[in-house]
């Protein structure tokens, strides 16, 4: 989908500030608001907002965002886990 949104300028240059254009840090807020709101996962927030998912945690914690741990976050953990076990385990 795509959405055409008026932006003032005012606030096009604060979102400038974080060093990307208007139009990416307005997909980062975006990702970043809809996380917070536990709509989506990190993982999914980090694909809304172009970054990899280091980045876009690395983004969280330097904006101090609260980290809400979802059922598919406990899912995709423990996924992780036991395929990292198994890796470990393996001779």
């Amino acid at each position: 989908m795509r959405i055409e949104l008026s932006v003032p300028e005012e606030l096009a240059e604060a979102l400038r500030a974080e060093g990307r254009s208007v139009e990416s840090e307005v997909g980062v807020v975006l990702a970043i608001s809809c996380y917070e709101q536990g709509l989506i996962s990190v993982g999914r927030a980090a694909e809304i907002s172009c970054l990899k998912r280091g980045e876009f945690e690395e983004e969280l914690a330097r904006r101090k965002v609260a980290r809400p741990y979802l059922g598919t976050d406990v899912k995709a953990d423990s996924d992780w886990a036991r395929s990292f076990r198994a890796t470990v385990e393996q001779p």
